[in-house]
């Protein structure tokens, strides 16, 4: 099964809270997501492991990590890589 997708950061137009997700399907994940009108795309990335960029993250920001879900609370938003 390939690992490969995109690594994307949202940022929810209310809360100001940034979602950081993977996808294979990046259009149908934005649409899902209501990117544009309940939140911003800050960046997107692909990587041919995704799962292993995306884990990185969370374990990087976790002390943001609002409890049980992606979304961090970041003043600054995270960049990819």
């Amino acid at each position: 099964m390939s690992k490969a997708g995109y690594v994307y950061v949202i940022q929810a137009v209310y809360t100001g809270m940034c979602k950081i997700g993977r996808t294979k399907d990046f259009d149908r994940r934005l649409k899902e997501l209501g990117v544009g009108v309940s939140a911003n795309l800050i960046k997107a990335q692909f990587f041919n492991d995704c799962h292993a960029v995306e884990k990185r993250m969370h374990k990087e920001y976790a002390d943001s990590r609002l409890l049980g879900t992606e979304y961090f609370r970041l003043s600054c938003p995270p960049w990819l890589g």
